[in-house]
């Protein structure tokens, strides 16, 4: 009998899980890879607004250095709430994080 995942995504690829991974990890978190996840702080503390698309390929560059390969995304706005869905080379994949 299986357990119900915390986060939804028990039951999807190993790609969908290494995307969030690199989506929820701030930049320097991780001692042994300093490199590692978006640089969250930079982009909540701007000044100026910076269009999603701009973020949207910040975040394809940080998954195409780990070998993660996105063919398409969307994206929503929903009560505060970023929502991307990204079409992987093997799967698909849905991300939020409150803005």
């Amino acid at each position: 009998m299986n357990k119900p995942s915390v986060t939804g995504l028990i039951n999807q690829q190993h790609e969908t899980h290494r995307l969030e991974n690199l989506f929820h990890k701030q930049v320097g978190s991780a001692y042994y890879l300093p490199d590692y996840g978006l640089d969250w702080d930079f982009f909540q503390t701007q000044e100026v607004e910076i269009p999603v698309g701009s973020f949207l390929s910040y975040l394809n560059q940080k998954a195409m250095l780990q070998g993660i390969v996105v063919l398409d995304q969307a994206f929503e706005v929903a009560d505060f709430t970023l929502i991307i869905r990204s079409r992987l080379l093997s799967e698909e994949a849905t991300l939020s994080r409150g803005i």
